[in-house]
């Protein structure tokens, strides 16, 4: 225990993150015992005492920490007190179980669901004296109101209650509305605007739900609302339930749950369609950021978005390690701004729990179901493993929530996604061209609306015959306490992933040096990578005076030499260059820097470089130098591996990593003719749909 608190105290990182997860822990506990704000008071002096021997221990680093955990638990419980609202004559909730007229402003867009439409007034006035609060109100579909419509309503407002196990009470409670009221006496009195921004968004969403009625019918319509802008209320009661019943309702609903799911296959299916990762990445950020505003900026909207961007930043990075941090800030931010999401609401658990799933758990997914090479023989079964791991990893992260917060688990969910999620982003696109082609010119975008209507009833279809089957849903009792030792075990089967042996990375000289002696092993492997594709680009070499740039034990200069060729081989490892002098004396060895080389201008007629660039983070540097060492009319060969985190290389003692680095192919071709080289051929050598190596041959 000691020795684990030096770690944290150690560790400004660590460090910060245990004192947000005592921020979380005093918000929580707060929220449990429901601490009425009476106790805000006793809770301030408390805090001053802390303070107090904060300053005491301020040189015992091992107290000063403790004291500051204890100072953050309690900064949680004030927070947690300070956003519970005053219930006096000047909140509207003191009026609850009277029969009262008030006005009020519709201050968010109205829920329209297929009988009835819910709206939330705040800004509200009872006869000339303002009010705080909010009221919700449950109206007839008709008259329809929007978004800054002032209404006069008089009705009998009543107290939220839970029911069953939802605690309605405190998800109304989350939004501000401590009041509700069923079919008010409604009278317009006017519109009014005070957020031109909002008001432009629904009046566009408007505009976009007219057309996608024009364009498809029900459910149809519906469907794609949802995955286009998360429309909500359209679907009748046993198509959301069939939904529910096969775990597929994170295609047509937002929260960070859904959102996180959809980003991840976005993601792998632009990348898989010929999108390079960094576009692919910027394009599905901003896709968020589009679905964020047309479906209103609420706050559990952008809650959704944020936590959707977090795993899409994860699959850009490749590097978790680097996440959890935010990950957790981000937590304390949306707890800070609203406490009562931490426990009263489902979709803020969700969200979070599905984002450390896709995060963490789907390595630990792939190496326990897709651990087989097989499943990356194919394209195709490599697209089915990378959308099926992290779905099942949100799937699986997320199931003990679900068993104990709604009584019931989707047995069918991991076939049902499988089978519909590999379509979803080919119907955001469908949807997305036709809704757009329609203003342009409607039969275009009409004919196009056809085809997404097959991909629509193949997934209701499915929907359907899934959710028909007995055991598609069934109940469970699953207490609390089984809930916290499935997340106890999930947890702990991360950190032991994590905390596997880690290999240590080391720069090109020093990796070298120590893998050197078993280098040649891998010839047969490296050679894989090109096919036998090189040394026809090279052309006749004989005579001719040739630079190996990363020449390592000789893989390429000895063949070289053997055509005939005045070889200079050039690698910043004295090491493998020993070996390959041992090998062919007759070959001139340089240890040098590829970005600096320490030759004349004009002196070589080939230059090749196999296997180097992914081992440079600047290739103008290198480039630059090429073309300088280069006679005119001098061949250049170069080849790019599609290598996105350096392999594990044996040496004497343990396997290491050596700093690596990936370019897009197109970055590199950029590159090579803005110093006026001239691309002569590109190959690529592929395996399957995928490429592995790119091999360009250029002349100066």
């Amino acid at each position: 225990m000691e020795e684990g608190i030096k770690k944290i105290i150690n560790s400004k990182s660590k460090t910060f993150i245990a004192f947000c997860f005592c921020f979380i822990a005093g918000v929580g506990l707060a929220s449990l015992l429901e601490i009425k704000r009476d106790y805000l008071f006793e809770l301030y002096i408390f805090l001053f005492v802390i303070l107090f021997f904060v300053i005491i221990f301020w040189n015992n680093k091992k107290s000063q920490f403790i004291f500051f955990c204890i100072l953050f638990f309690v900064l949680g419980g004030i927070r947690y007190l300070i956003f519970l609202p005053k219930i006096d004559e000047n909140n509207i909730a003191y009026y609850n179980n009277q029969e009262i007229e008030f006005v009020g402003r519709v201050s968010t867009e109205p829920d329209i669901r297929i009988d009835k439409g819910y709206y939330i007034l705040s800004g509200l006035d009872i006869g000339s004296k303002k009010i705080l609060g909010k009221v919700r109100i449950s109206a007839q579909l008709y008259p329809q109101y929007k978004y800054g419509d002032v209404l006069k309503i008089k009705c009998k407002l009543q107290i939220p209650e839970a029911f069953e196990s939802f605690r309605y009470d405190k998800y109304l409670a989350m939004q501000g509305v401590g009041s509700i009221c069923y079919y008010p006496q409604i009278n317009f009195i006017e519109h009014q605007t005070d957020n031109i921004f909002l008001e432009n968004i629904f009046k566009f969403k408007k505009i976009i739900a007219d057309r996608i009625n024009l364009l498809w019918s029900e459910p149809g319509a519906s469907f794609m609302g949802g995955i286009l802008y998360g429309a909500r209320g359209g679907f009748d009661e046993s198509l959301t339930e069939n939904f529910n019943k096969t775990g597929l309702t994170h295609i047509i609903a937002i929260s960070g749950y859904n959102i996180s799911i959809v980003v991840a296959v976005l993601m792998i299916f632009l990348i898989y369609i010929g999108f390079y990762r960094q576009p692919a990445f910027y394009l599905t950020l901003f896709g968020i950021f589009l679905f964020v505003i047309f479906a209103g900026a609420s706050a559990s909207v952008v809650r959704a978005g944020i936590m959707g961007s977090l795993v899409l930043l994860a699959q850009y990075l490749g590097r978790r390690s680097q996440i959890f941090g935010v990950l957790i800030l981000t937590c304390v931010l949306m707890v800070l701004l609203n406490p009562y999401v931490l426990i009263w609401d489902a979709g803020f658990q969700l969200s979070f729990l599905a984002t450390v799933g896709i995060i963490y758990f789907t390595p630990i997914m792939d190496s326990f179901l897709f651990k087989n090479k097989f499943f990356n023989s194919f394209v195709f079964l490599k697209i089915i493993k990378d959308t099926l791991s992290p779905t099942l990893s949100a799937i699986l992260f997320t199931l003990p929530l679900i068993m104990f917060q709604f009584g019931r688990v989707s047995l069918v969910s991991p076939f049902t996604n499988l089978l519909i999620l590999w379509i979803i982003p080919v119907l955001m696109l469908l949807g997305f061209l036709s809704v757009l082609l329609s203003f342009v010119f409607y039969p275009f975008g009409l004919v196009l609306s056809w085809f997404s209507y097959v991909g629509m009833s193949y997934v209701i279809l499915l929907v359907k015959i899934f959710s028909g089957w007995s055991l598609s849903s069934v109940q469970v009792v699953f207490p609390l306490g089984l809930m916290i030792i499935s997340y106890i075990l999930l947890f702990y089967l991360i950190l032991k992933n994590m905390s596997k042996k880690k290999i240590k990375v080391y720069n090109s000289k020093e990796g070298y040096d120590l893998a050197a002696k078993f280098y040649d092993k891998k010839e047969k492997y490296l050679d894989s990578f090109e096919k036998n594709k090189l040394m026809p680009l090279v052309g006749e070499v004989k005579d001719k005076k040739v630079l190996d740039v990363g020449a390592g034990t000789g893989r390429l200069s000895l063949r070289l030499a053997k055509e005939g060729g005045q070889v200079t081989a050039l690698d910043a490892s004295p090491e493998m260059l020993l070996i390959l002098s041992q090998k062919n004396k007759n070959i001139e060895t340089v240890v040098g820097d590829a970005e600096s080389l320490s030759f004349a201008d004009s002196s070589f007629d080939v230059v090749v470089a196999s296997f180097l660039i992914v081992h440079l983070k600047n290739l103008d540097s290198f480039f630059n130098e090429v073309y300088r060492v280069l006679k005119d009319g001098g061949i250049f060969l170069v080849t790019n591996i599609n290598q996105k985190e350096a392999p594990p290389v044996k040496t004497q003692t343990a396997e290491i990593k050596i700093e690596s680095f990936y370019h897009r192919p197109e970055e590199v071709r950029e590159k090579l003719e803005q110093l006026a080289f001239k691309i002569e051929d590109e190959v690529f050598v592929k395996e399957g749909d995928l490429w592995v190596d790119q091999i360009l041959k250029c002349r100066k």
